[in-house]
């Protein structure tokens, strides 16, 4: 009877009617507390949902199986849904220590490599899976992600063009040609494809966040712009670091040019403005774009409560300080300027809060400049005095720490 009731499991998870397969597994494990499928199911479940209740299931199964590959497996994607991916490979390593014969954990591996930037390792993983398992859907879409990233993008195609003929009602296989297509502006081919991978799981982030980013890629800024997200990605750790540096420092070296030779002025003061306004797109043109979605009939059911908070105050710092600087340009009022300038880094500031957990570390510190700038504000309001150059320091040393964050995705 336990054999038929984990079999209808399978069938309903299978349908995405996770509620129904739930309550059948309560009632498995209120019989059998340490029922191992059951526990694994349910706690499998809860971490796709991203359940309140995630941490504790999780926490009770690696410690009634302590010494289980799938105990690893179910942490390394628990920190994967925390943004922790580095903290994830650790955790997938784990598995493979202990099962080093299951093709699934050299996939997510590979995977993960990839967002680590390590990609020749990525291909290594994959193809190691592949070995183990040469119709693994996951490892044949992690396989055509590595290669995307060291730019054997036919190749890529092949492998994404096989994974969806073996499995094509895979919503990660349509997920990953969707990608395939986004990459190469083939927007309308994208769109087909994240809507597939919605119509068969309707609960997809990954599709979700796929169809938003066809949806702004009607915009000409945008578009530039995931085409620049899309480079940094390919680029390994190191380099990234090193382009990121080399802006900020050809940036100090031109200013000082154009300071110390006013004749060239109109030729540097437009490279610098161009300059200064990709940095600051960098920031907030995801939370800036989201509040165009928020217009869009379909696009505003596919973002986040998380996504709409940063997106309202992105434009409203926004706004408000391009009004000051409107002002201080009229009227020459230093004070204005100073505050129009505090006002766009609160939207910096603002445009992380829907990437972040509410209890991290860079969450609490984003609220905290926010919190800095507002205070700035006001007591500038008061006094007629400016604040700008504390909130300055503190706003680089946080720009800075952001960034390496970022890099690191611990």
């Amino acid at each position: 009877m336990e054999g038929s009731n984990l079999d209808r499991i399978y069938i309903l998870i299978q349908q995405n009617r996770f509620d129904l397969a739930e309550r059948e597994l309560k009632t498995i494990l209120a019989k059998d507390p340490e029922h191992f499928e059951a526990r694994y199911l349910s706690t499998m479940l809860a971490i796709q949902s991203e359940a309140a209740d995630a941490d504790e299931k999780l926490a009770s199964f690696m410690g009634l199986f302590p010494d289980d590959a799938l105990s690893y497996q179910l942490q390394s994607l628990h920190l994967i849904n925390k943004g922790r991916e580095k903290s994830a490979y650790e955790s997938i390593r784990k598995a493979i220590s202990l099962d080093p014969l299951e093709a699934e954990y050299w996939a997510l591996k590979s995977l993960l490599e990839t967002d680590l930037t390590e990609f020749s390792s990525a291909l290594k993983s994959a193809d190691q899976a592949l070995e183990l398992d040469p119709q693994n859907t996951v490892a044949l879409n992690a396989r055509a992600r590595a290669l995307t990233s060291l730019g054997r993008s036919e190749e890529a195609q092949e492998m994404a063009d096989q994974a969806l003929h073996q499995n094509p009602e895979s919503d990660y296989s349509h997920y990953n040609q969707g990608m395939l297509y986004l990459r190469r502006k083939e927007y309308q081919k994208a769109m087909e494809h994240f809507k597939e991978a919605l119509r068969i799981d309707p609960n997809s982030e990954a599709a979700k966040e796929g169809m938003i980013l066809c949806i702004k890629s009607s915009n000409i800024f945008f578009r530039y712009y995931l085409q620049y997200q899309f480079w940094m990605e390919n680029l390994s750790q190191r380099n990234r670091w090193a382009f990121l540096i080399g802006f900020y420092f050809g940036f100090r070296i031109l200013n000082n040019i154009a300071g110390s030779n006013p004749q060239m002025g109109w030729i540097l003061i437009p490279i610098l403005f161009a300059m200064g306004f990709f940095a600051i797109s960098t920031w907030i043109i995801k939370p800036l774009s989201d509040g165009v979605l928020l217009l869009h009939p379909f696009g505003k059911q596919l973002i986040n409560q998380k996504e709409k908070i940063s997106a309202i105050l992105v434009w409203s710092f926004l706004i408000l300080g391009v009004g000051s600087l409107v002002n201080h340009f009229l009227t020459e009022a230093s004070l204005s300027l100073d505050m129009g300038l505090i006002l766009i880094g609160m939207s910096m500031a603002a445009g992380n809060l829907y990437r972040l957990e509410s209890t991290s570390l860079l969450n609490q510190t984003s609220y905290g400049i926010i919190g800095l700038g507002s205070l700035s504000l006001l007591l500038g309001l008061i006094s007629g005095e400016s604040y700008f150059g504390i909130f300055l320091i503190l706003f680089l040393a946080f720009q800075f720490h952001t960034n390496y964050l970022y890099m690191r995705k611990v």
